[in-house]
């Protein structure tokens, strides 16, 4: 009985797991997509939206960075 039990909760945790790897994937999504639109603005219309003291490159390698360590982590 014990090995179903484990067997079910290890299920489980690799559901959630995937969840929870899905959803960080889908908040990523939108960071990359809101940074493309941004940079679109400041090149069609030379309008600078990027917080004081960033730009498009610096933001792109803050992404980066965190998806590297979401894969890392997830593997």
């Amino acid at each position: 009985m014990k090995e179903v039990s484990l067997l079910s909760q290890l299920q489980k945790d690799r559901m959630q797991l995937n969840i929870a790897f899905k959803q960080d994937f889908i908040g990523l999504e939108n960071q990359i997509l809101a940074l493309e639109e941004k940079q679109a603005l400041q090149v069609s219309d030379n309008i600078n939206v990027f917080d004081v003291g960033t730009t498009y490159e610096s933001e792109k390698t803050k992404l980066k960075a965190l998806i590297d360590e979401k894969v890392r982590l997830h593997k």
